[in-house]
């Protein structure tokens, strides 16, 4: 193998290498979550307080506009949009780990294949 198929073949692993890290680190951030949501404090303070129990309240403000708040109609709206966009982090954070284990199969398969296609190239 030359020079330029050896430094083409660590670039290819490096890249390979830094998904598997990626899908890797996804696994890990889905075990941490798991791990978040049976917590009775987190489940307390963030799903049913902040989650729910904000966003109806927050809500209900937005749509009886009569009550007193110290926040505009924008600020209520951008408010709600946090809570939705939190929700929406924590359901990719699941789907990304649902889906690492095959993803990191997948690259490692890659990986082997890219290093036999290698090694018989250089033959």
């Amino acid at each position: 193998m030359n020079d330029l198929e050896s430094n083409t073949l660590n670039k290819t692993l490096d890249a390979i290498d830094a998904v598997i890290a990626e899908k890797k680190t996804a696994v890990k951030r889905g075990e941490m979550l798991e791990r978040l949501m049976i917590d009775q404090d987190f489940k307390e303070v963030i799903l049913d307080s902040y989650i729910e129990e904000e966003a109806a309240r927050l809500f209900q403000i937005l749509i009886d506009p009569s009550g007193a708040s110290p926040y505009t109609s924008d600020q209520i709206q951008r408010k709600l949009d946090s809570i939705r966009d939190f929700k929406g982090h924590v359901e990719t954070i699941k789907m990304n780990a649902k889906r690492a284990p095959e993803e990191i199969l997948r690259e490692e398969v890659y990986r082997k294949e890219a290093t036999a296609k290698f090694a018989r190239d250089g033959e």
